[in-house]
């Protein structure tokens, strides 16, 4: 390691600009897919609360298999979103990068299974006997199967916060250190919390809130990232 890469608290933003694989592009991948995903939560919502809420009209049989492939194939991609956050690290909070890159890749994978399972769930129930259960109740009715998820999927949620919540207040990233507070784990339960104002956002709001928690996560850092490129910096998205 020479002289001049000791004294290099992190990579210079145009180091990271310029790279084949742009961060910048990786973040508004993550962000789109979280996007998309929390899309494919409220269409599965929907249907689950439609013959609950007088206020819903009955849905088109379309919409289950929209809203499940919509969350399997678009919350593995927030592996692309950690990615970018590890290579931001670099070199300065490597380690931490590496917690958020492992973690939050392994967690992405299984919240693309549970996205699915879910949506086997519902599809269950409407073939059974046309009703639905309330998203928590399904939670432990099919808890054999989703429990088991949920709890990994939260402690590795759990271990890349850390480790983006390190990262960040060693002040050795392009990012300010109040931005540990706003990290996936804090922004669920905030969002979580505000879900619970009334019975119409509830249905739909709390179980949504780790995707919904992953579009202001992925976002937040994106017009962070951009706006530390300056203008007269050319960004090679890929």
């Amino acid at each position: 390691m020479n002289s001049q890469t000791k004294k290099m608290p992190g990579l210079s933003v145009h180091t990271i600009a310029n790279q084949r694989l742009n961060p910048g592009a990786a973040l508004i991948l993550a962000t789109v897919s979280a996007v998309a995903a929390t899309f494919g939560d409220f269409l599965m919502l929907y249907i689950v609360n439609a013959n609950a809420a007088q206020t819903l009209p009955s849905h088109a049989t379309i919409l289950l298999p929209l809203g499940y492939f919509l969350g399997v194939f678009a919350i593995p991609l927030y592996g692309f979103g950690f990615w970018a956050i590890a290579k931001i690290f670099e070199p300065g909070a490597i380690r931490a990068g590496r917690f958020v890159l492992v973690s939050g890749v392994m967690m992405a994978i299984i919240g693309g299974i549970i996205h699915g399972v879910t949506g086997i769930t519902i599809e269950a129930q409407l073939r059974a006997d046309g009703s639905h259960l309330e998203p928590i109740a399904a939670l432990f009715e099919y808890g054999v199967y989703l429990i088991p998820l949920w709890a990994i999927a939260s402690v590795l949620s759990f271990i890349g916060a850390v480790g983006f919540a390190s990262g960040v207040i060693s002040g050795k990233t392009i990012f300010s250190p109040f931005i540990a507070v706003f990290n996936p784990v804090v922004l669920t339960v905030v969002i979580g919390l505000a879900g619970t104002m009334t019975p119409a956002i509830r249905m739909f709001l709390i179980p949504a809130a780790p995707n919904v928690a992953h579009v202001l996560f992925f976002g937040m850092l994106t017009v962070l990232f951009f706006w530390s490129v300056p203008a007269d910096e050319k960004v090679t998205v890929f």
